[in-house]
């Protein structure tokens, strides 16, 4: 049969199903059993009949007259349900506020008395003593029952029995199997190789007159374009290859502005802002695309309408035009002609697969978990399996639909039927069987997929919280709640291809999405600014509009009584959003899900409280500072989802008694760790997620108000927990049951008064299925008896201890531990000795462990490496670079402060010492030139003891064993020798960065013979090694990729940074004294060089750095000439900051400039623009500028410039010629204090960002005398 004579029946069968003996029931609850019993008998007798009446009249001449009696039951339904909805926001609003009493199911005080002379049964009594809505409840329901009962007549007139057997033609329910397949591709490789060697072959290009070259791959839906372009996109050589990879589901509707914006947030991984100027927009990209790196994109299903024209891809493409790196795109599509800005270089056409590739394909799916199945069913579903593939027309999409099916039912019966009933030649048909097959709930879940525009990207965490707040998913399984539920049907519409993954995101396969539309055209609409007929049956509306028509848009569905989902996405800003929600709260009395996606507007008005059944708001786009108490009162809220201005929440939010999770989100919409304080947490018993919680003393806000949420699911931080009075009161919170629970952290802001430490950590048992712990503050010397234990420790995947100072070991049995990946041990200040780690280990960090002494056998004699540095130039060295800039010498202080009370744990310091370190100590916030030296002194005489004391206390037994799998090694601020340091990283052949940190006993890295063993490090970060004179065999290890070094004094006196590893991408330094042949040796790969606070010779020469892509350098007072910039004429990025002595001409002998430009003074750079070879960057930043004024002379240079930033500088004012900059489009000012007014800004400005400016920031609110000059500017943030 066509599929348009099923679709009907499809859309409806949602209803004709267990959903109405779930309404029912639920309404006999608040009804009473006695007043209700007439409706019990209608899960037993006639919901049975549903399916069977439904399948029986597929094929019938009564198929009319069954739809429009299905009709009329959705309609019943959604009319009982409404009102049910009411009756059960009463209840809850008295469990909310009057407690937990329970509420009576039938009389209350605002009953309707009516004479009992008027009554004529007891029954009738009941009913009239009932409130209005309870009565309204009853008589819909007797409706929904009364329609329903019509199924008996369809069961006469088509000749059904009655039968118990199961129907073989629906699931019971979500079915998972073990494992689903991993994108195995069949037949692709010889179609997958051709593509890979164009999109590698970088000599191409060279005869194209645009900036890109195309691939094209075309077929018929469903037959495997969008898995190869994943084959290919996913593909190692790729991934190698192109430093920049995009993906880009594209929507038949090309809409130029959201896929240029998809684009460009591909490139900068943040969110696009807000702009509504496509030649802004085009500009944006064209400045986020990497020059220096090989670009490769994917459309997906693209649609070229003839009659939209050219115009339209050749703006979307524009940007890649002009690029002037290499880009490639690859493409799919259905159709054979495209736009001529998508002419291929290459176009596949991809055939059908062979015979045994198909084969071979379907039976991945359809035999997928039947391995242990009896050989002879095996054998014998092998050759109807065998047959069905030669009836599918050779449809990759249709071999995995319908053996996804096929695997569920392994029986002859089902498989046969299979291929004698099913339309199997017709993919929509397949398709359609396939959305029959589907649960009842799981098919209403699939139906609202098609609200949204196709090619959208999808999670299965954001598509949930849709289907719960729409009570589409159900459960009555204690065990599993709706969230497991709702992932396990995401999870199914993946293994039926429904969904298909792209970049750990998800987009629905689009001929899904075109059945998905076809099958809910009278529930859901997707409106973008254009006309078309609305059904009045619609229950979910998605509406994108512009400012100019909103309310046109809104008063045409003001008529959809029965709306339950509002998604409305408007394009620009705007400053008072109260007639907007006017509308809603008026016109949509049931409308449960409402997604406000508009900036700009900062108040909620309080009529937001009228919309009674709302349960899932997001207004995470909005301005908004607060919540009106109203919210409140939204009983049935669910989800709640606010922006980061919102500071407070009401006290009575805990009243949200249904609230299951709600998150504020900052500028780039990621979700915030910590919420607003809300007393009376323990109300809300179906939270899912609460990653902070303060422990106070007062009422509402102790440790026990966590004890009913037992639902709570991911990582959960309790801080404060010096305010547990007793234990008592601690295993109240009852963290043992919280078996949802993955991660947890405890947190001790201080000592507890009444040292009451170790009884409450052991009353806090975490569940015994957690993966990860951290313990931070924790002042007791013993560890709580749970997590010794075997079960516990065996089965923690990460352990953090932070701050706890009188731990002296770690757990003996933690070597135990099978899964354990992370172990962090964080300023333990007794830790004095480590047991076997777990060789499970991939990240291991032991920072800030004074006491933990690690020094190989011939410790001792290592002992007159340190004799060797000579303290009086390891002063002079530190007084330079404290010389050069307030941020050195704070530096130098912090890591003095934290030196100074190390000491004290320890050594045991002479009388002398002792009164020099105290004095020491207790000025090290002095500056005074005499006392510096006078502290470093003390310091260097203290360090001398204490290596002394060091080596000869040391038994050489306090080695560091690394597990043979680790991957992350953090050493910082420990008793580390040189040896030890060589012997623990020998042969660590797995590790992939080193981070030394703070370790004064090092005096070289390990020689040539050990590091050139490690590899695959790729990262190596050295910071605080003070005694640091060595690089080692640096240069040997294989692959070293990035390498940073910071307050290392003593390299001054060699000059191994010559021997820099050749493979180097990534090179920086800070506070150090660097020796004139820094940058000269064979770094062909070099690409990012940063110098920053750094003593350098009077002339810095690049030498052959031929890759220098960007060069920072910053704060270096001697610096007078850079050598060697004629080399690289155009840069990425280029930082001259706080560099008095530089000479200007040395910068501009052969220099062309960078895209962007960062400076300290506006002086050079009119010293730059006056250049005749000098070409003006796209980004200017003046950062630390302390100019009073900063001026820029009148040049043509700044029509060019299109961002413009200021960060840190002393500037009161801005410069006047500001309107020069004819195409600025972004500004951003950045904690300059000072500054209190703008010039009059170029209307070209699209986008201005201010923080940390006090005085402005006042002065640019909304009726400030600054307001009028950025009240146009489409995106403006201010903070």
């Amino acid at each position: 049969m066509p599929i348009a004579d099923t679709v009907g029946l499809a859309a409806l069968n949602w209803v004709a199903s267990a959903v109405i003996t779930r309404l029912i029931n639920k309404g006999i609850s608040y009804l009473g059993s006695d007043i209700a019993k007439g409706l019990g008998d209608l899960e037993t007798t006639l919901v049975p009949q549903f399916q069977l009446v439904i399948q029986a009249a597929q094929n019938s001449p009564h198929k009319a007259a069954l739809a429009k009696w299905l009709t009329r039951l959705k309609g019943a339904y959604l009319d009982a349900e409404n009102i049910l909805h009411e009756v059960e926001y009463e209840h809850l609003k008295h469990k909310a506020i009057g407690g937990d009493r329970k509420m009576g199911p039938g009389i209350s005080a605002r009953s309707i008395i009516i004479p009992f002379s008027k009554f004529t049964s007891k029954l009738e009594k009941k009913v009239s003593l009932l409130p209005p809505q309870k009565r309204e409840l009853l008589r819909r329901l007797n409706k929904l029952k009364e329609i329903a009962a019509e199924a008996k007549t369809f069961s006469d007139l088509l000749g059904i029995q009655t039968r118990n057997e199961n129907n073989t033609n629906s699931s019971n329910g979500p079915s998972m199997t073990s494992s689903l397949l991993k994108n195995k591709v069949f037949g692709r490789d010889e179609e997958r190789e051709y593509i890979i060697k164009f999109l590698l072959d970088d000599q191409e290009e060279s005869s194209l007159t645009r900036g890109y070259s195309v691939c094209a791959i075309t077929a018929m839906g469903g037959a495997g374009k969008t898995t190869l372009a994943q084959y290919v996109y996913n593909d190692e050589r790729i991934k190698i290859h192109f430093g920049l990879r995009m993906w880009i589901s594209l929507s038949h509707n090309l809409d130029i502005m959201e896929h240029t914006k998809e684009i460009i947030e591909c490139v900068s991984r943040k969110e696009c802002p807000n702009l509504r100027n496509l030649s802004v927009l085009q500009n944006k990209l064209i400045d986020a695309l990497p020059e220096s790196e090989e670009v490769f994109l994917v459309l997906d299903d693209v649609w070229y309408d003839t009659k939209i024209g050219e115009e339209q891809w050749d703006n979307l493409l524009a940007p890649f035009a002009t690029f002037q790196g290499r880009c490639k795109i690859l493409f799919t599509s259905r159709l054979e002609n495209f736009p001529g800005a998508l002419l291929p270089v290459i176009h596949i056409q991809l055939r059908d697969l062979a015979d045994d590739h198909f084969l071979l394909l379907f039976r991945s799916f359809a035999f997928l978990g039947l391995e242990n199945i009896d050989t002879q069913l095996k054998n014998h579903l092998g050759d109807i399996g065998d047959r069905i593939t030669k009836k599918l027309t050779k449809s990759p999409l249709a071999a995995k639909v319908v053996g996804n099916q096929l695997r569920k039912q392994p029986h002859i019966r089902f498989w046969k039927a299979t291929l004698e009933n099913v339309n199997l030649k017709n993919l929509m048909d397949v398709l359609l069987w396939s959305y029959q097959r589907l649960d009842v709930q799981l098919q209403q879940c699939f139906l609202f997929c098609s609200l949204f525009p196709k090619g959208e990207a999808h999670t299965a965490n954001h598509l949930a919280k849709y289907w719960i707040a729409l009570d589409f998913v159900q459960t009555t399984d204690d065990n599993r709640n709706v969230e497991d539920i709702s992932f396990e049907y995401f999870q199914m519409m993946v293994a039926h291809s429904i969904f298909q993954p792209v970049n750990q995101i998800y987009i629905m396969h689009d001929l899904f999405h075109d059945l998905a539309e076809n099958l809910s055209s009278e529930d859901c609409i997707r409106l973008i600014n254009a006309e078309r007929e609305i059904p009045s049956t619609i229950r979910h509306v998605y509406l994108k509009v512009n400012n100019e028509n909103l309310k046109e848009n809104l008063s045409r569905i003001c008529n959809l009584s029965n709306l339950h989902t509002l998604i409305l996405n408007i394009e620009y800003s705007m400053d008072d959003a109260s007639e907007i929600f006017s509308i809603i709260s008026t016109n949509f009395k049931y409308l449960r899900v409402l997604k406000l996606h508009v900036r700009g507007y900062n108040v909620l008005p309080r009529t937001i409280g009228d919309m009674r059944n709302l349960r899932y708001l997001n207004i995470r786009r909005s301005s908004i500072k607060e919540l009106p108490n109203s919210v409140t009162q939204l009983y049935h809220m669910q989800f709640l989802f606010l922006p980061a201005s919102v500071k407070t929440l009401p006290t009575k939010l805990s009243n949200l008694i249904k609230l299951r999770d709600i998150k504020i989100y900052d500028s780039n919409h990621v979700a915030l760790n910590s919420l607003p304080p809300v007393p009376y947490l323990s109300k809300l018993t179906s939270l899912q997620r609460l990653y902070e919680f303060h422990v106070r003393k007062e009422e509402g806000y102790e440790l026990r108000q966590l004890g009913s949420l037992g639902e709570l699911s991911g990582t959960l931080k309790i801080v404060n927990l010096e305010n547990v009075r007793h234990m008592d009161e601690a295993a109240q919170a009852r963290l043992n049951g919280k078996a949802r629970l993955k991660k947890l952290k405890l947190v001790w802001s201080k000592p507890a008064e009444n040292g009451s430490e170790l009884e409450v950590i052991e009353a806090l048992q975490p569940p015994p299925n957690l993966e990860a712990l951290e313990i931070k503050g924790y002042i007791g010397s013993t560890y709580p008896s749970w997590l010794l234990k075997g079960s516990f420790i065996e089965n923690i995947n990460s352990l953090v201890l932070n701050n706890c100072n009188a731990l002296t070991t770690l757990p003996q049995n933690l070597n135990r531990s099978r899964h354990c990946l992370d172990l962090g041990l964080e300023n333990l200040g007794s830790l004095r000795e480590l047991p076997t780690l777990p060789e499970s280990l991939a990240t291991l960090r032991i920072i800030r462990c004074p006491c933990l002494i690690l020094i190989c056998e011939n410790g001792v004699q290592l002992n007159e490496n340190y004799t060797m540095v000579d303290e009086r130039s390891w002063i002079s060295s530190i007084m330079k670079l404290n010389e050069i800039s307030e941020k050195s010498t704070n530096y130098i202080k912090d890591v003095l402060d934290y030196e100074f009370k190390s000491f004290e744990q320890t050594i045991s310091v002479e009388n002398c010492f002792s009164e020099q370190l105290k004095i020491a100590e207790n000025n090290v916030g002095v500056n005074a030139l005499e006392l510096w030296e006078y502290i470093l002194r003390a310091w260097w005489q203290c360090h001398q003891q204490k290596m002394h004391y060091t080596f000869s206390h040391s038994t050489g037994k306090g080695t560091l064993e690394l597990p043979s799998m680790l991957r992350i090694l953090t050493l910082g601020y420990c008793c580390l020798s040189d040896g030890a340091l060589s012997e623990c990283l020998r042969g660590m052949a797995t590790l992939e960065e080193l981070y030394l940190l703070g370790i004064m006993m090092i005096t070289t890295l390990p020689p040539a013979q050990v590091l050139e063993s490690l590899q695959h490090l790729r990262v190596l970060e050295i910071q605080d090694c003070w005694c640091l004179r060595s690089l080692g065999g640096l240069r040997s290890l294989p692959n070293l990729l990035k390498f940073q070094v910071q307050g290392s004094w003593c390299l001054e006196m060699e000059s191994d940074y010559t021997q820099l590893p050749p493979t180097l991408q990534f090179f920086s330094v800070a506070n150090c004294i660097l020796p004139p042949a820094i940058l000269n040796g064979d770094l062909p790969c070099l690409q990012n060089v940063e110098i920053e606070n750094c003593l350098v010779p009077a002339s810095l020469s690049l030498g052959q750095l031929f890759s220098l892509k960007s060069l920072k350098l910053v704060n270096c007072p001697d610096l007078c000439h850079i050598w060697g910039l004629q080399s690289r004429p155009s840069m990425d990025s280029l930082h001259l900051v706080r560099l008095p002595q530089l000479s200007v001409e040395s910068v501009m002998e052969s220099w062309q400039g960078s895209r962007e430009l960062y400076l300290s003074s506006s002086v050079m750079l009119n010293e730059l623009l006056s250049s005749e070879n000098f070409v003006p960057p796209q980004t200017l930043g003046m950062v630390f500028c302390q100019e009073e004024a900063i001026t820029f002379g009148n040049s043509y240079h700044f029509r060019s410039i299109k961002k413009l930033i200021l960060l840190k500088c002393k500037t009161k004012n801005l410069p006047t010629t500001l309107s020069d900059f004819s195409n600025l489009e972004i500004i951003e000012i950045r904690d300059c204090t000072e500054i209190s007014g703008l010039p009059e800004l170029p209307d070209s400005v699209q986008e201005i960002l201010i923080r940390g400016c006090p005085v402005l920031r006042e002065r640019c609110q909304p009726n400030g005398p600054e307001w009028h000059k950025i009240r146009c500017i489409q995106s403006w943030k201010i903070r």
